[in-house]
């Protein structure tokens, strides 16, 4: 069924969530922009670093920022620092500076005026990288005519975290291919051969809701016929999206973070949610994460958390980030108590 047929059974779908917040996650660190300094870029300290990606290893927990030198061009890129986690979770302290290496940046035509909002992926022994390409899509090659887009783009990382640029996802439809104006927040979680699962976030008949889909790693392209909603947008919500890499918690079950945005106040909320390795929903929370007080409240975009990092320690459930699209918040809970917020669907 074409994508636009398809998007059209958002109302259908709705009733799985309430408009409730538990917010079940202790403040664990917030990490300034001043804290940080760019040691491959004339050791400048960023204006602002948030919605960082996260990925563990050992006992060090690496994140990913989406960091910005300077607002009046706004281009970002992608960097990369690392934090000793026994060391957050027992004293809730970290060493500063922390030196923070630049790791993606602009350097194609749709990634031209940034690189936002890494989200980290290993699948089968490969660390995958997608991110949002704000940038340019040239639609008139005679007139040279450039179309305004949101890319989502997919690199991969070797051990020694160097970049291997793939491209950008792109939709085959039944009248050719699609880019949409905004693709974005994207997840990888199952390999065969060339092809990935995949759970999407494109935007189709201006309207935002999280899908699935299989990815052909060579094209980069995703048949619409292999796309179906995942988790519609309520009626208390603008949108959702999916936030996080997944967790597994079994062979066929993965744990992933999404958020939502609510009409009333247009603040981001983040939830919880259980997929199994074709993208279909197990279960699923309502809102268990959302900005208190002035340091999460306040920010050049208020109202707003978006977790971009989700990382399993111990007993613990950890969370990375963004806060106000200023600062990075690492945000705290014991697995078991994250576990218990989740409604069943099938399983």
């Amino acid at each position: 069924m074409s994508i636009f047929h398809e998007i059209e059974k958002v109302k259908e779908l709705q009733g799985l969530r309430k408009n409730e917040t538990n917010d079940i996650f202790d403040r664990l660190a917030y990490i300034l922009p001043s804290d940080l300094v760019l040691v491959d870029f004339f050791n400048l300290r960023p204006r602002v670093a948030f919605n960082p990606g996260a990925m563990l290893r050992g006992d060090k927990l690496y994140l990913f920022p989406r960091v910005v030198i300077d607002y009046w061009f706004y281009a970002s890129c992608i960097g990369m620092y690392t934090l000793d986690i026994e060391r957050l979770i027992e004293e809730r302290k970290y060493d500063k500076p922390i030196n923070v290496k630049v790791l993606i940046y602009p350097q194609r035509l749709y990634e031209f005026k940034g690189c936002e909002d890494a989200c980290i992926c290993e699948v089968e022994r490969t660390t995958y990288v997608l991110y949002s390409g704000r940038g340019f899509e040239l639609i008139d090659h005679d007139h040279e005519i450039y179309e305004e887009k949101v890319f989502e783009v997919v690199a991969t990382l070797d051990e020694g975290f160097n970049v291997n640029r793939l491209g950008y996802l792109k939709i085959m439809t039944e009248n050719g291919i699609f880019i949409p104006l905004s693709f974005k927040n994207c997840v990888f979680i199952k390999r065969e051969g060339k092809y990935m699962t995949a759970l999407l976030r494109p935007e189709v008949n201006r309207k935002r809701v999280c899908w699935k889909g299989i990815v052909d790693l060579e094209s980069l392209t995703i048949d619409e016929d292999t796309m179906e909603i995942v988790i519609p947008f309520e009626d208390f919500e603008r949108k959702v999206g999916w936030s996080t890499n997944p967790i597994k918690l079994s062979s066929n079950e993965l744990l992933v973070g999404w958020h939502g945005v609510v009409k009333y106040d247009n603040s981001y909320r983040f939830g919880l949610a259980v997929v199994d390795d074709d993208g279909n929903l197990l279960a699923i929370s309502n809102y268990l994460l959302a900005t208190k007080g002035v340091q999460e409240e306040y920010g050049a975009r208020p109202l707003t958390l978006f977790p971009r990092g989700l990382v399993k320690y111990k007993e613990f459930l950890i969370v990375t980030s963004g806060v106000g699209d200023y600062h990075t918040g690492i945000f705290i809970t014991e697995f078991d108590k994250a576990m218990e917020q989740l409604k069943w669907i099938k399983g």
